[in-house]
């Protein structure tokens, strides 16, 4: 059974914001996604996404977080799990990726 998806958002100790994930995002709840990385990017400084506790993102969550970057300094924290999928698409391109394990 996959892990419920959860979301919580946090002040970062450089003045910026965390919003920590959990489960999996696709489209059953990638408008709670939105509605949490907008939450997020309403402050000032860099929002890091920690997604080191998703297991699965479709390319809703890939689409969103796009979006993000377009306007917001969004800095992602990832498993490696994720880094292909981040790869491939171009996030890494366009947004500050570090992979852990």
């Amino acid at each position: 059974m996959p892990t419920a998806f959860t979301t919580s958002l946090s002040e970062a100790p450089d003045g910026g914001r965390v919003l920590t994930l959990t489960g999996e995002i696709d489209l059953t709840n990638a408008e709670e996604f939105r509605a949490a990385l907008a939450a997020a990017v309403r402050g000032t400084g860099p929002v890091t996404v920690d997604l080191t506790r998703i297991d699965y993102l479709d390319s809703s969550a890939l689409s969103t977080l796009f979006a993000c970057t377009e306007d917001h300094d969004v800095r992602i924290v990832a498993p490696s799990l994720l880094s292909r999928v981040l790869r491939v698409s171009g996030l890494t391109e366009v947004a500050t990726v570090t992979i852990v394990d």
